[in-house]
């Protein structure tokens, strides 16, 4: 009598190989996607550290006291962590963004007619800008024995403000 015979199974070292090599496979991929994403942490974090690149000062000329814009990259949008100095003076950072600065000019003791040229620079954290050159002069004085002239909406000393005249009374007929 002939039997059917079972057909034949495939080798017990090829069933092996198959899950063997997805397995090696499957690591690599995940080795290479966690890499990636180590990848894109180091690019937002060293990003975040760029060094502060300051480009221009306008107006390169200014009176100690006026507001100049600084203009460049890497700054932090917070006034308080921007150190500017006209110098060696501390200047006080008016406003921030990561592109410009407003910043007034500090007072660097200068004599009346005196100009001196001051490199600005900027530090953000432990990094610093190469400087930028600003000339400075000293403020306007008014003439000696004239007075400062007064804010045109406050009214003068002298000048006694005339109060506004009484509101007429409005009066009802039953």
């Amino acid at each position: 009598m002939s039997t059917q015979a079972a057909p034949p199974a495939v080798p017990p070292s090829e069933r092996r190989h198959f899950p063997r090599r997805w397995r090696r496979a499957q690591r690599a991929l995940y080795g290479l996607l966690g890499l990636m994403v180590l990848g894109a942490i180091a690019y937002v974090g060293l990003r975040n550290v760029e060094p502060p690149q300051l480009h221009l000062v306008m107006p390169s000329h200014a009176r100690v006291g006026d507001v100049v814009i600084l203009s460049g990259s890497g700054f932090s949008a917070r006034p308080e962590k921007n150190v500017v100095y006209v110098g060696d003076y501390a200047a006080r950072v008016v406003e921030a963004s990561r592109s410009r600065l407003l910043v007034e000019v500090p007072d660097m003791a200068l004599d009346p007619g005196d100009r001196r040229k001051a490199p600005v620079t900027v530090t953000v954290g432990a990094t610093r800008s190469q400087p930028v050159e600003l000339t400075v002069e000293p403020p306007v004085e008014p003439e000696p024995g004239s007075e400062a002239p007064a804010e045109p909406d406050a009214p003068a000393e002298d000048e006694a403000s005339p109060s506004p005249p009484p509101l007429p009374r409005a009066t009802s007929t039953p």
